[in-house]
């Protein structure tokens, strides 16, 4: 999955959001409220992350879940704690991470028995910091709609977009904000009223219009009963990467695995040996010939040391 792009709105964006007007912004007082009140939640988190060893594994209560590393599923990055004065700010399992500095492919294996279902889950999330979520931008007039636009590359793309909202104002018993939101002219989500220095994220879809010069859009709209304009502190939008192509022939991925393992080899060897093509593992040849298995057809590991 790709990302094109992200947006923290304390002022007006400049290519993609000319409907966008002034930010506003939370009070320096009001953003010290809102710390006091996710001290009760750091101090939650704070327990949990106490359980996570350096090995990576721990228990979540209460849901009992084992939660374990990732180091048997990737030979590839380097696994790094965050610091101590941040342990206590996020979930346990933000705690550790992993980069890749090095190389173009990091891919994980996960073996699995055949026959066999299973439920594979992946979680990207961007966790926006309180200096971004204490500001919002809002349409130039209060009566228009918050829109941003971005141009697809082709009419097969499907895009997720991420939306961010917390209320930085303290609204008065007469005022409301209220609004919905569509992508694309469709409705992602229904009447959505933020709450104060709270923030909540919206999950849409959307496909890629067609035809010339169509752009591909989020619209936050105003409701007939609110007596504020939308707002919108911060958004993502990735575009979803399909790779429409045959596994690697199952005798050869076993049997250049077996040679990897017997000899010890120490390269970027994750994920399949010849897809994506660009991305084949170093030192092997394949053979692609239409929706057929690709194939191995030569092994060069000179620079591994081994000859012959």
């Amino acid at each position: 999955m790709r990302r094109l792009g992200q947006g923290a709105l304390d002022s007006p964006p400049t290519k993609n959001s000319a409907e966008v007007g002034t930010g506003e912004q939370a009070p320096q007082v009001e953003k010290k409220m809102w710390e006091q009140e996710m001290k009760g939640e750091r101090r939650r988190i704070g327990r949990a992350a106490r359980r996570l060893t350096r090995s990576g594994r721990y228990n979540e209560s209460p849901t009992g879940i084992t939660y374990i590393s990732d180091e048997n599923f990737v030979t590839t990055g380097e696994r790094k704690l965050v610091l101590p004065e941040y342990k206590n700010k996020y979930y346990p399992s933000y705690n550790s991470l992993r980069s890749f500095p090095e190389g173009i492919r990091k891919c994980y294996k996960i073996n699995v028995t055949s026959k066999t279902k299973y439920l594979i889950g992946a979680e990207f999330e961007y966790l926006p910091p309180s200096v971004v979520m204490g500001t919002a931008a809002t349409p130039k007039s209060s009566n228009d709609s918050l829109n941003i636009f971005w141009e697809p590359y082709d009419e097969t793309e499907v895009h997720h977009v991420h939306l961010h909202f917390a209320e930085v104002e303290k609204l008065q018993p007469n005022q409301s904000r209220q609004f919905n939101i569509t992508t694309n002219g469709e409705l992602c989500y229904g009447t959505l009223a933020p709450d104060y220095l709270s923030t909540t994220t919206i999950f849409c879809t959307a496909e890629s219009l067609s035809g010339p010069g169509v752009e591909n859009n989020f619209s936050i709209i105003k409701t007939g009963s609110s007596t504020l304009p939308p707002i919108l502190n911060a958004y993502e939008i990735y575009e979803v990467k399909e790779f429409l192509i045959s596994d690697t022939n199952q005798d050869d991925v076993e049997a250049i695995t077996n040679i990897k393992s017997t000899y010890n080899i120490e390269k970027n060897w994750q994920g399949d040996p010849c897809n994506p093509q660009v991305y084949s593992w170093d030192g092997l040849n394949c053979s692609y010939h239409g929706n057929d298995p690709p194939r191995i057809i030569s092994l060069n590991l000179s620079s591994s040391g081994l000859e012959g």
